[in-house]
């Protein structure tokens, strides 16, 4: 769980991507399905709270992840500020 909840503008959407984040099996799917077509640099629209982001930055993807959420991009900074495959955060 992240500490956004409570904290954002967005209580539903935090609540369904906390959900989501705890359906391992279910993040891991959906990334073995778009994962054959990723190639160079990826542009992760909706990052949100890194569910995926999170298996892109594992496999040494170069990546850039944005959301329209400030909170959401400030949380993806400072979770992921250590991993050397993170381009930027961008708040689109």
């Amino acid at each position: 769980m992240n500490n956004l909840t409570g904290k954002n503008n967005d209580p539903i959407g935090i609540e369904t991507l906390d959900s989501i984040s705890e359906a391992a099996a279910f993040n891991r799917w959906m990334f073995s399905v778009i994962s054959p077509a990723l190639k160079g640099k990826i542009l992760e629209i909706g990052s949100g709270i890194g569910n995926i982001s999170e298996f892109l930055l594992k496999e040494k993807q170069n990546v850039i992840l944005s959301d329209l959420q400030s909170e959401y991009c400030d949380y993806l900074s400072q979770h992921f500020k250590n991993n050397e495959s993170l381009i930027s955060v961008e708040q689109i």
